[in-house]
């Protein structure tokens, strides 16, 4: 689904860019526009995220602005969630900021419980069984704003994420994830890999799994395949 207001948004996001950053890439989800590996930055732009919540009417839907680095790094990321009244910044090496203030820091993860939330993609179950979760399940409709979850909410120990996701989708997360000192990676343990994210039409290669320090172990041991 796509709506008039993602493709304005992204040609305003894109524009702003550019004069601001004129030597760096573009990669937006509405637009196709040339690559240039030689470039330092590479901007990677998702104008709504959660259109369907977005024509629908409910609040869950964010803009997300990821930068990487010259080697495809998650270098800084903003997402807001206007309805929410929710700005996060991240800025690699510097504390992750909740609307203009520090984030809190959570406490590794010791064990699961009853009220442990794992917030999951609209497709996992096509991918694992989460019945040996003893917790709560929480399905939001925006990848990009539900991969945050864990460094926000102290009651979200992870994320998992379909492979039909796109790099728009989780490369401002990746780095706000990283500012608050979370764990992201493939399912297999595999760091994402942004470059092979382009050659694959910036489509995750895999399972992304993010969750706070300490969880993705215990988690391990709860899930499996289908």
């Amino acid at each position: 689904m796509v709506t008039e207001a993602d493709r304005r948004t992204e040609e305003f996001l894109c524009g702003a860019i550019s004069r601001l950053f004129p030597d760096a890439n573009l990669v937006g989800e509405e637009f196709a526009r040339e690559f240039d590996p030689r470039l330092p930055w590479t901007w990677v732009i998702d104008p709504i995220d959660g259109t369907d919540n977005y024509t629908q009417g409910t609040h869950y839907w964010c803009l997300s602005i990821g930068l990487l680095d010259h080697r495809l790094q998650p270098a800084a990321g903003i997402i807001y969630a206007p309805r929410l009244d929710l700005l996060l910044f991240a800025d690699i090496g510097r504390p992750l900021e909740i609307n203009g203030r520090e984030a809190a820091v959570f406490p590794p993860v010791k064990e699961l419980t009853s009220l442990s939330g794992l917030v999951i993609s609209s497709k996992i179950l096509h991918f694992l069984d989460l019945r040996g979760f003893p917790g709560k399940l929480r399905i939001l409709g925006s990848s990009a704003l539900q991969s945050c979850y864990p460094a926000c909410y102290p009651g979200a120990v992870a994320v998992l994420q379909e492979p039909q996701a796109f790099a728009w989708d989780i490369a401002a997360a990746h780095a706000i994830l990283l500012a608050a000192g979370c764990r992201v990676a493939y399912y297999d343990g595999r760091p994402l890999d942004y470059g092979a994210m382009r050659v694959n039409r910036w489509n995750l290669e895999a399972i992304m799994v993010a969750s706070r320090p300490g969880a993705w172990d215990l988690l391990a041991r709860r899930i499996r395949p289908v």
